[in-house]
C-alpha cells in the first residue's frame, strides 16, 4: 500500500510542552526555530518501537518528493496543503543508520558513502544554501558502534561540528543519553484518536470486520490508547 494511503496522523509533544498532532506543523515551527540557536538545527524525534518513526520519515520523503520534477531539476510541480511545509528544500538526503557499515568523518560522506565522487561541488552548494539542504538520518540507536560517524558522534557528545543545514534525526530514547533536550526535542506519542478510523481500515479491507473492530473499539475506550499508543505491538 502506498505510503500516503497508509499513513495516519501522530500525535506529538513539542519543546514548549504543547501536544500537536500535526506533523507538518511540528516540522514547520522546527524550520522556523532553527536559525535561533545552531544546537537547534538538529531535531531529535524520539518514540519506542513501533510508535512510527520511519513511517514518518517515509511519509516526509513522500511529501518532498511530490514538490519537485526529475526531469526539469527543482522545479515545484504540486504544491498544497499537505506537502507545502517542505517545498523549501531543493535537496533531501535520507539515510538509515541501520544500513551504516563504514567509518566516515562527515554527516554527507555517511550518506553518500555508496557514491564516492568528490563532494566539494555539493559542500560548496550546501554552503551557499543552507536553508534549502535537508538531512534525516533514521534510527540513531541502530547505528553501531554510535562513534561510526564522527560529526554526528562529537554533536551528540560535546554539541560541536554542528553543521548550518537543518538534521532531522529519529532513535529510540534509550540511545539518545539524555542529551535529546540538547537539541529540537519531538516525541512521539501515538496515533491522533480522531484517526481511529482510517488506521483500522488501511489493516481490515473486510467491511464487515472492520465495522465490527470499530464497535468494539467504541465500547471500551480504554482499550485505544493501550492498543493504538504503539501499534507495532
Amino acid at each position: 500500500m502506498p505510503i500516503n494511503s497508509l499513513f495516519v496522523q501522530l500525535e506529538f509533544s513539542t519543546p514548549d510542552g504543547k501536544t500537536a498532532d500535526n506533523y507538518q506543523n511540528v516540522v514547520t515551527k522546527f524550520f522556523e526555530f532553527g536559525g535561533a540557536a545552531s544546537s537547534r538545527k538538529m531535531m531529535v524525534i524520539w518514540a519506542q518501537p513501533g510508535q512510527g518513526k520511519t513511517t514518518l520519515v517515509k511519509k516526509i520523503c513522500y511529501d518532498w518528493s511530490r514538490t519537485v520534477d526529475g526531469e526539469s531539476g527543482f522545479t515545484i510541480c504540486s504544491v498544497n496543503g499537505s506537502n507545502a511545509y517542505i517545498a523549501h528544500i531543493e535537496l533531501l538526503l535520507v539515510c538509515s543508520l541501520r544500513e551504516v557499515r563504514e567509518n566516515s568523518k562527515s554527516i554527507l560522506e555517511m550518506c553518500l558513502s555508496s557514491h564516492p565522487d568528490d563532494l566539494s561541488e555539493l559542500e560548496a552548494w550546501i554552503d551557499a544554501n543552507p536553508t534549502k539542504f535537508l538531512v534525516i538520518l533514521d534510527g540513531f540507536d541502530e547505528l553501531q558502534p554510535p562513534t561510526r560517524c564522527a560529526q554526528l558522534n562529537s554533536m551528540f557528545s560535546n554539541l560541536r561540528s554542528i553543521p548550518p543545514f537543518p538534521i532531522i534525526v529519529t532513535s529510540r530514547p534509550a540511545a539518545l543519553e539524555n542529551k535529546k533536550h540538547l537539541f529540537y526535542p519531538t516525541q512521539i506519542r501515538g496515533l491522533v484518536v480522531d484517526e481511529l478510523p482510517k488506521f483500522v481500515a488501511n489493516y481490515c479491507t473486510d467491511v464487515a470486520k472492520r465495522g465490527r473492530v470499530l464497535e468494539y473499539l467504541n465500547k471500551n475506550p480504554h482499550l485505544v490508547e493501550r492498543l493504538f499508543k504503539c501499534p507495532f505491538f
